[in-house]
């Protein structure tokens, strides 16, 4: 079945690594144009070109508002965004800085913000009265992890935003939503899963036995996407084998 997302334009921040390549690659495969916003000049653009299909690089540093409107304002005929660009350290609470904290909340939760602020306003200027946004939470969102109580604020703060957010744009004919991973292989996981014991054991935690892959997101974020998922707003799902489910 083809996907209604063949040849509207889809902006997925992070785009360069990670999660938001993968969906990046994986909506250019289905068809729709995608932008792929990201601090990561060189890399962003091999990407886009490897993508084909009007993929575009597009430089976006969403922890500073002028330069997400400045980037939004080059964006043309809108429908969808992806929130993806985040960081993630670990830090103990009682070693963890204010600007430690501040960080992480700035870029992934403040970032989302802006970005889903600047692509509702370009969406709504379409007139299409259509379009939707995903927000990639974090299993963090639902449990604690030490070590790592930033990013769990952060994502926290997505899932709830995400809520208000789907309230607010509903009238508009934009929905929003999220999707909540697991343990995801990429870079920002690159020092636990660098220890193949650490690998297991988080495929141990989970219901299918292992650990996620960017590629696992593609599927969920393409329905939220699409006009198949035309009665969703406001929710949040979790992709993480299982994990949460026991």
């Amino acid at each position: 079945m083809d996907s209604d997302l063949k040849g509207r334009t889809v902006l997925v921040t992070g785009a360069a690594s990670g999660i938001g390549e993968g969906v990046a690659r994986g909506l250019g495969k289905l068809g729709a144009r995608v932008i792929l916003g990201d601090v990561q000049t060189e890399r962003g653009e091999r990407i886009a070109k490897e993508i084909g299909n009007g993929a575009a690089f597009l430089h976006l540093d969403v922890s500073s508002e002028p330069a997400v409107e400045s980037a939004f304002g080059n964006v043309a005929d809108l429908y969808g965004l992806v929130n993806v660009a985040g960081i993630l350290t670990r830090v103990s609470l009682l070693e963890m800085r204010a600007a430690d904290f501040d960080k992480v909340i700035g870029i992934n939760l403040r970032g989302y913000f802006l970005c889903a602020r600047e692509a509702a306003r370009k969406i709504i200027a379409t007139g299409k009265g259509s379009g939707a946004i995903v927000n990639v939470c974090s299993t963090n969102a639902h449990h604690g992890t030490k070590r790592l109580t930033h990013y769990g604020a952060s994502k926290g703060g997505v899932l709830a935003a995400t809520r208000g957010m789907a309230l607010e744009l509903a009238e508009y004919g934009i929905r929003v939503n999220s999707v909540s991973p697991g343990v995801v292989a990429t870079a920002l996981n690159a020092d636990r899963l660098s220890d193949p014991a650490e690998v297991a054991h988080s495929a141990s935690e989970t219901a299918l036995g292992r650990i996620g892959s960017p590629a696992d997101l593609v599927g969920i974020v393409e329905l939220l996407l699409s006009e198949r998922s035309s009665w969703i707003t406001g929710a949040d799902i979790l992709v993480d084998g299982g994990e949460l489910a026991g």
